[in-house]
């Protein structure tokens, strides 16, 4: 029977291929940490279903076995390991890097891929696939955020606030932030592993802008969109002249938690490619704590911000 659940079709179960360090690592949660199946997968990085992490189990306790079986039979892989491996970092080196380009730097490889004398760009997709490896929009990074200056401004930054923190004279912070979003930027697909974003760095951006502007305190959050020039806006500074009136302290979390990771990156002027919360905490469970507080700003924010 072809397709379906059992079949080869597209509703095909995939196979996950689990590496030995990743099986010791699920096989020390449930039998010594006494997680559940379904914890165990979801603390491993990619996430391991839970019928896979069974059937682990299930091995190490039938046979007390922690590594794979080796393949016999049939005909040969034409990757091994190690090169497997080398095509992985190709895309990590470079998420916006095509199957072709791949296959030509293969192709020309008398080292690693000196047995390769043809290869499918399918053969290449199936790799990437599992490795855990999939197609997603690039998200574009300007060459200036990871330029010294920029660091430096972050360290000073973080320094200000840890001495505005310790002083004991009382203060209200007020955080201003600004997004930018170009008209002139067109989509690109890349690579990357699941549950991390594909950059590329691109030069100063070109175009027209849109810029939403949002402040925030303790108090009182408030939200702007201008485009073009939002600088010479004088609306936007009697905006956040008003943005103490709205919302309490504990629906600010979602806005205040990459704190948490984000100052000691910057006292360390380490670089840094997005903000976004798969890059700062790779382990989901370490980010689901200001979601509620995230989902109740954005339903406040539709009613009471200004566009």
């Amino acid at each position: 029977m072809r397709g379906g659940i059992g079949g080869r079709g597209r509703g095909a179960r995939r196979h996950h291929d689990v590496p030995d360090e990743i099986r010791a690592t699920l096989i020390d949660h449930v039998i010594n940490h006494r997680l559940t199946m379904a914890e165990a997968g979801r603390r491993v990085q990619p996430n391991v279903p839970r019928s896979t992490v069974s059937s682990i189990i299930q091995t190490f306790r039938r046979e007390n076995r922690i590594g794979r079986q080796p393949q016999v039979g049939g005909r040969r892989k034409l990757l091994n390991e190690q090169q497997e491996r080398e095509i992985c970092n190709m895309v990590i080196a470079n998420n916006a890097i095509t199957l072709r380009q791949i296959r030509n730097a293969i192709l020309l490889d008398n080292v690693i891929f000196q047995n390769i004398n043809s290869i499918s760009i399918s053969t290449i997709d199936r790799v990437l696939k599992k490795h855990q490896m999939t197609m997603k929009q690039i998200y574009r990074v300007p060459f200036e955020r990871n330029s010294d200056r920029v660091k430096e401004l972050r360290y000073q930054y973080v320094h200000r606030i840890m001495a505005l923190e310790g002083n004991e004279t009382p203060h209200i912070l007020v955080f201003v932030d600004e997004a930018g979003f170009n008209l002139a930027k067109g989509r690109r697909r890349g690579r990357n592993i699941i549950g991390h974003r594909a950059t590329v760095d691109v030069p100063g951006q070109r175009g027209a802008n849109i810029t939403m502007c949002a402040t925030i305190s303790e108090r009182a959050w408030r939200w702007r969109v201008y485009e073009h020039q939002a600088q010479d806006q004088r609306a936007l500074l009697h905006a956040m002249d008003a943005a103490c009136e709205d919302i309490t302290g504990d629906q600010c979390r979602g806005w205040l938690r990459p704190s948490r990771r984000f100052f000691p990156r910057c006292i360390a002027r380490e670089n840094i490619r997005c903000d976004v919360d798969e890059n700062l905490w790779p382990n989901r469970e370490q980010r689901v704590d200001g979601q509620e507080d995230e989902d109740g700003g954005q339903e406040r924010e539709g009613d009471n911000g200004d566009h």
